[in-house]
């Protein structure tokens, strides 16, 4: 009887297929290391999960806050305060230019520039709390993009940790018993040791 029961639990470890003081000399991780791997694959797992979670959080707010941007961008007069400097830049040039030739066609390009820059202004003043709220806009969407960053790194970092202990725990596998899968995943090659910590009191 004793003898059929290690057989049975002999068969169970396939597809390792030594003999039984084969699995006797078998070097097996302490459950010390395996509670630590456990625990430590939790963790960083945890970890994987939350970061991932703000990623997709801050893509959505990222892409909400694109659209209303848009929105507001589109408003007949609306113009942001970059491209209100950068108009205002031009009629400075155009001004030194006009300045430096006193001709017509350089009256005429400063004129030009001039209009547009009237244009800008009042309408800008005339949308104050739409230019306000770009803004706002343009703010939280700058904060947005960086903390989405920050997440991606984070969960980049976290993802990295989880394959540094996967290939510990495959080395482990490789090492205690080469017939195993080295992509084994932790709890399966538990259960594996376990069925060898039974085939060993079978034996005694």
């Amino acid at each position: 009887a004793a003898r059929a029961t290690l057989g049975d639990r002999m068969r169970e470890l396939r597809p390792w297929n030594g003999d039984i003081d084969e699995l006797v000399d078998l070097p097996a991780p302490a459950a010390a290391e395996i509670q630590r791997w456990t625990l430590a694959i939790g963790e960083t797992q945890k970890r994987i999960d939350q970061h991932a979670g703000d990623v997709e959080r801050l893509t959505t707010e990222q892409i909400r806050l694109t659209a209303e941007l848009d929105a507001l961008s589109g408003i007949s007069g609306l113009v942001s305060d970059q491209e209100a400097a950068s108009i205002r830049a031009i009629r400075e040039q155009a001004w030194a230019e006009h300045r430096g030739t006193l001709d017509t066609a350089s009256a005429d390009g400063f004129e030009a520039v001039l209009r547009r820059d009237d244009i800008v202004t009042n309408g800008r003043l005339g949308h104050m709390a739409d230019v306000a709220k770009l803004h706002q806009v343009s703010q939280a969407l700058a904060i947005a993009k960086a903390e989405g960053h920050r997440a991606i790194e984070l969960r980049d970092l976290a993802t990295t940790a989880m394959q540094g202990l996967q290939r510990e725990i495959a080395a482990a596998v490789a090492t205690t018993c080469p017939a195993l899968s080295d992509s084994m995943p932790l709890p399966q090659f538990e259960a594996w040791l376990g069925r060898r910590d039974k085939s060993l009191e079978a034996r005694a």
